[in-house]
């Protein structure tokens, strides 16, 4: 072969390798080469709960972020979102009202979070203390003011906001509307005398009139950030296919899902900082509509913490330190686990209940204000901290036995004091709850109806916790 022929023929081979490499290129970023697009790479979570730490050692927000910052396309437009459900957990989120949160959100870059039911969990006037603090915003289109019909922008929390993403690939630009809805249920699933003032309005037609307002303002693409379980969300997708939304991230059932749903790509993770969701989406940038997608969830894997600029790691020592040094005063000393849902944890807390007020007969306590296990080992205050983290009193109240008995069947309650089965139909019987569930909380209506004058004790629902165990050892 002449020295001509070998030239055009190692020609030939290396524009058919640039262009396998171009097409494989485009395969593995899922982008059609030849439209004009704009790529952004969604990084997702929901009901982090105050997991700073992790649920497991190493896997906590910091172990999460490493990942993200080594694995991270580096010519995408990120963009992080939650689904709400920030606070409440374990003490370090749970003794500061959720303060430590979010600042560790601010370092890890969120844009915005849906507002969860737990939101509310320290009061109205914390959870604006909250936003204020958030570089992202708080949102919900169906949260509104009795009193007025309007979304409560005065506690931080807006319909929606308009962001400005990019330049991207090719140094293109896209606007962008993310809205946000919070679950119908949470007057059942907060302190409903917390939010007695504001109402949860209907998820689509809010979802509808927010949409409208954002494209209004100039937004192109739609995304949708939702304190909402898969199966209302994935139906609540399907009917508004209309509007071109691309993204909906779920919450609130700490439910791990992926998938494309008409038009949109729908994530939701396990929760607790647990897993990440992961969507890279191709859009129109004339429509914002998703052209492709990839989406999937990656798990925390311990690893070191990222050293760059944006590090959570050293807000969490420091938020650390200050736990221990106010609650890692040990109180007792267990022989083996507690685990949550376990017989054993929940007669602790009532018959602690009992021995705190023992003119009570009986003690009522939900189970889903069990939020934690009780470690083997020494128990510190921190630990008792993370069992029970609501700030809830105990009420005293007179109940019918007849009344009793069908509620304990119809709720499933933890019980203390008495054999349900032996419950005197005929009488009144002494009985302590905590306040949520007084008020309504979890559809417990039974309490207030049969006793409207219920006495609250002010004695905070877990120290009488802390007083057996430290009396007991």
């Amino acid at each position: 072969m002449r020295r001509a022929e070998r030239l055009a023929l190692l020609a030939l081979l290396a524009l058919g390798l640039l262009a396998l490499s171009c097409h494989q290129a485009g395969k593995r970023s899922g982008l059609p080469p030849d439209r004009d697009t704009f790529v952004l790479q969604v990084f997702y979570t929901n009901d982090e709960h105050g997991w700073l730490e992790g649920q497991e050692p190493r896997r906590g927000a910091a172990a999460l972020h490493a990942q993200v910052r080594i694995r991270a396309w580096a010519n995408d437009e990120e963009l992080w979102l939650s689904g709400g459900d920030n606070w409440t957990g374990p003490a370090i989120s749970t003794w500061f009202e959720g303060r430590p949160v979010v600042e560790v959100m601010n370092a890890m870059g969120y844009r915005a979070s849906a507002v969860g039911n737990h939101e509310f969990d320290f009061g109205l006037e914390a959870l604006a203390e909250r936003t204020a603090e958030a570089d992202f915003r708080f949102l919900a289109a169906n949260l509104r003011r009795r009193s007025t019909g309007e979304v409560p922008e005065d506690l931080g929390i807006r319909s929606h906001v308009v962001v400005q993403l990019g330049p991207g690939i090719g140094g293109r630009t896209l606007p962008a509307g993310i809205i946000g809805l919070i679950t119908t249920d949470t007057p059942f699933v907060t302190n409903p005398a917390t939010v007695a003032e504001l109402e949860f309005l209907p998820y689509e037609p809010a979802l509808r009139e927010a949409a409208a307002q954002a494209r209004a303002e100039g937004a192109t693409a739609l995304i949708v950030l939702a304190h909402v379980c898969v199966g209302e969300l994935r139906e609540l997708a399907l009917a508004v296919e209309d509007l071109g939304v691309a993204f909906f991230g779920g919450g609130h059932c700490n439910e791990s899902h992926a998938e494309r749903v008409g038009g949109a790509v729908l994530l939701s993770t396990g929760g607790g900082f647990s897993e990440l969701g992961s969507a890279r989406l191709s859009l129109d940038p004339s429509s914002g509509r998703l052209l492709e997608a990839s989406q999937s969830l990656w798990p925390n894997e311990a690893s070191e913490p990222w050293s760059g600029p944006d590090q959570p790691q050293e807000i969490i020592a420091r938020w650390h330190a200050r736990t221990e040094e106010q609650l890692g005063t040990v109180i007792g000393r267990l022989d083996h686990e507690l685990p949550r849902r376990s017989p054993e944890l929940e007669q602790l807390i009532v018959t602690a209940w009992l021995e705190a007020l023992p003119t009570a007969e009986v003690a009522l306590m939900n189970r889903g204000g069990v939020r934690a296990s009780l470690p083997a080992g020494d128990v510190t205050l921190a630990d008792v901290v993370a069992v029970l983290p609501f700030q809830n009193s105990i009420v005293l109240s007179e109940v019918p036995g007849e009344t009793l008995r069908r509620a304990i069947a119809a709720h499933h309650p933890i019980v203390g004091g008495i054999d349900p089965e032996a419950l005197d139909p005929q009488r009144r019987y002494r009985v302590l709850s905590n306040s949520f569930c007084y008020a309504g909380g979890d559809g417990w209506t039974f309490l207030a109806e049969s006793d409207p004058s219920g006495y609250d004790t002010s004695i905070h629902f877990r120290q009488p916790v802390i007083d057996y165990l430290t009396t007991h050892r």
